[in-house]
């Protein structure tokens, strides 16, 4: 409980001298900091985490990317040729015009 009361604290400081600084506009300035760190957080999610010192985490994220793009590439190509096997049948129809 000590932790989270000194976390707000310092939180409440950041603020505190944010808004001191800049006026009321350190309060706007807060929340474009809040909402940068919160997308980066939700693009980054699933992601490997790791430093300069395990590159492998970073290599084995690109490789689980690049195996799911095999699915998909399939998925497609199976639906193109959906798509030309019923255009091809449409225009050689007798009714097409």
């Amino acid at each position: 409980m000590a932790v989270a009361a000194l976390g707000w604290l310092v939180a409440g400081l950041i603020a505190f001298v944010f808004v001191v600084w800049f006026g009321f506009a350190g309060i706007g300035l807060i929340g474009l900091l809040l909402c940068f760190i919160c997308v980066r957080i939700e693009l980054e999610k699933d992601a490997a985490v790791g430093s300069g010192w395990t590159p492998h985490l970073i290599a084995s994220q690109h490789e689980a990317v690049r195996g799911n793009r095999q699915p998909r590439i399939a998925t497609r190509m199976q639906m193109q040729s959906h798509i030309l096997c019923v255009a091809g049948a449409d225009s050689s129809s007798p009714n097409a015009g």
